[in-house]
Formats: C-alpha cells, structure tokens, sequence
C-alpha cells in the first residue's frame, strides 16, 4: 500500500482511500510490528512498508551501542538523535550508521573538549559518506555551538561530497562569519543544494561571498528567518537593500525562504497508540 502511495501523483483520485487505509493499519498495528525496536527508539515512520525513519530520544540515546541491532531490524535511512546525546558513543558507533541518508543531532550539547572532538569526528566520519541531509543543532545555550574549528573540518570533509542539505543551526544563534566565509571558500560539499542560515547574523562582505563563491555553484535555497546583516547598517536582510539584491540576483526570490522555521517529523510513539502525521522530508 505504502510502495503504492509513494507512486502514485499527489492529485490521483485512488491517494484518500489508501491513505486512510494507511492510517488505520499502522493505528492498529503499528505499534505491534515496531516492539523488536522499543528498547532502541522512542519514535519511528513507516515507509513503503518498513521502518526506515527512527528518532532515538532521550532515554535511548544512551544506548548508542545498540545501533548495530537497529539497523539490522530495519532498513533504517533517516536517524534523529534527541537531546543528551552522548557524542563520544555515538562517534565509535559510527560505523552501523554507514547506510544513512540522513542524520540528524538535534539539542546537542559539547560540555568539553571530548565531546567536542567527538563531533568533529562524527562530522568528518568516513562511514557518513552517503549522507545527503545532515542538521546538527545546538541546544540554546552556551554549551550548544559549534567552534569554529569543528564547521571548517565539516565543510572541508571529502565525506560529505553527497550532501545536499545542511543546518549547523544553535537555536538562539545561527552560523557566524566564520563558518560562513569557510564554508564559501571549501571546494568540498559540490553537490549542497540548501543551508540553513537562520538566526544568522553575517558581515556584508560574508553575505556577498556566500553569494559569489565558484565552489557553492549547487547551492539553490537559503533559509533566512531572522537572518540580519551587521555593522554600519545592522538590521534585518530581508528588504536591506544591496544585500538581499546581490543574494537575489544569485538564488532567485524563491531560493530566498525568510519564513520557515525549523520542523521536525513526527511519526508513532511507542508512548501513544495514536498515529501522528508524518510531515516528511
């Protein structure tokens, strides 16, 4: 029903009645196919017929050694961590993760040098060579950024050549101009299509880099809520004149997104026999 429903045009008249079908399956069911994994997920999405998206919450993400049963369980492709991940585990568990497409980290918090050079060996990992969506996000707070070490070996990581989408995003500060003008300078990344700059607030000259950079030639989208422009003429980009013009003149109006915020899917709870709507990727 699911390989059916991934097929079939949005618009096709058989897409209500299979839908609902679908939710009623997976109310009624879902919760029983998933118990082999409720000891290593706190929430999952089926997907043509199979887990293939799973968060690992709080409780779990503990549990990083366990990876190696979740994958073999499912054909796992979209992993969410949640809140208190333990980044040293989860950078020696690495290698069960190889077949992901993407990743995501989200509240991270780096307590110390550990956990920080454990990021920069999970952002540089050789088995995340097939990741086309990576979203690390911080928690908010002082312990929530990223160095700006650890997103200039992100950027220039040879792992990444298939990535197309990318949030290096702490929730009350976007990248800065360091990791900006990096990011425009690395020849690696040639396939990004998205980065996400929200909360940003970039120099003039780093938003006209961004714009200009022959390495970023792929990149198509630009997700800019709150994003500003600093120094003499401090203030939001949107409607800043000869910056949102250069950056308008490079992606378009419509690679310029300065609505969106963040979302994160939701799918069953083993917490909750309701099924919640899968928002998607």
């Amino acid at each position: 029903m699911q390989v059916e429903l991934a097929c079939l045009p949005p618009d096709h008249p058989r897409r209500s009645a299979l839908l609902s079908r679908e939710k009623d399956l997976l109310t009624e069911y879902g919760e029983r196919w998933a118990a082999p994994l409720w000891s290593l997920v706190s929430e999952w999405v089926y997907r043509r017929g199979f887990i293939e998206v799973v968060e690992i919450g709080p409780v779990c993400s503990v549990a990083t050694h366990l990876l190696k049963d979740l994958v073999t369980g499912a054909p796992v492709r979209h992993v969410r961590f949640y809140e208190f991940v333990n980044l040293p585990r989860l950078a020696e568990a690495l290698e069960h993760l190889a077949g992901v497409s993407t990743l995501e980290i989200e509240a991270v918090q780096i307590k110390n040098n550990k956990d920080r050079q454990a990021l920069r060996e999970i952002l540089t990992s050789p088995h995340l060579s097939r990741l086309t969506t990576l979203h690390v996000l911080g928690d908010g707070s002082e312990n929530g950024r990223i160095d700006n070490k650890t997103a200039e070996l992100a950027f220039n990581s040879p792992h990444l050549s298939n990535l197309r989408e990318l949030a290096l995003y702490e929730w009350t500060e976007g990248m800065m101009d360091p990791h900006v003008r990096a990011l425009a300078k690395s020849p690696h990344l040639p396939r990004l299509e998205s980065l996400d700059l929200r909360d940003a607030y970039l120099a003039p000259a780093v938003w006209r880099a961004l714009a200009k950079s022959p390495h970023r030639s792929a990149l198509r989208k630009l997700c800019l809520n709150r994003a500003r422009v600093t120094g003499q003429h401090f203030g939001p980009l949107q409607g800043s004149g000869a910056i949102h013009e250069t950056l308008e003149a490079r992606f378009g109006a419509d690679g310029l997104d300065f609505d969106s915020e963040h979302t994160c899917w939701e799918g069953q709870k083993w917490t909750q026999r309701a099924l919640v709507s899968d928002t998607g990727y």
